[in-house]
């Protein structure tokens, strides 16, 4: 046996080995930095939603005279006439979600479909709070299919007191 040294087998497979384990190496490294970035990403949007949610049922909520579309856009713009006098916009456009202060820029990856409706329940009795106005905006990514990171905000009225038009 000679003992001079490793033969060219040995060096040949220490280094394939090392070679492979570098390569299951950066294979990890990428998969937990795309792990990492997507939840960084869902995070983001989690966040946005709950500070424009926030934002629209602390002004919203149980302060509602009465509403009306914008009458000088053709975006989906309502304008809400509250108890106290005050007034409050919302304005949802391709790129911006604008709530009187709070202004949120879509980002390019999101579409934002936004809806305003209204129902009424017919086997309430009258002294009960009988109607509903439903606000969603519907936020959704294109890199999560199956997910909305939109809000929806929904007023109890009662009809035979407060009539809300649309």
């Amino acid at each position: 046996m000679n003992k001079k040294g490793f033969t060219l087998i040995e060096l040949v497979t220490t280094l394939s080995i090392a070679i492979v384990l570098v390569i299951i190496f950066i294979n990890i490294g990428l998969i937990i930095k795309n792990i990492y970035n997507d939840y960084d990403n869902k995070t983001k949007l989690l966040i946005d939603q709950a500070n424009l949610s926030t934002a629209i049922h602390s002004k919203l909520d149980k302060n509602i005279k009465n509403y009306s579309s914008c009458a000088d856009s053709l975006d989906f713009c309502f304008e809400f006439n509250l108890n106290d006098g005050s007034k409050s916009r919302l304005l949802v456009t391709d790129n911006l979600i604008s709530f009187d202060d709070y202004k949120y820029k879509i980002p390019d990856n999101l579409t934002v479909e936004p809806e305003i409706k209204k129902e009424t329940l017919t086997d309430i009795p009258s002294s009960d709070n009988n109607s509903f106005l439903i606000l969603k905006i519907s936020i959704k990514s294109k890199e999560y299919k199956n997910e909305d990171f939109g809000i929806n905000f929904i007023y109890q009225y009662n009809s035979n007191i407060t009539t809300l038009e649309i």
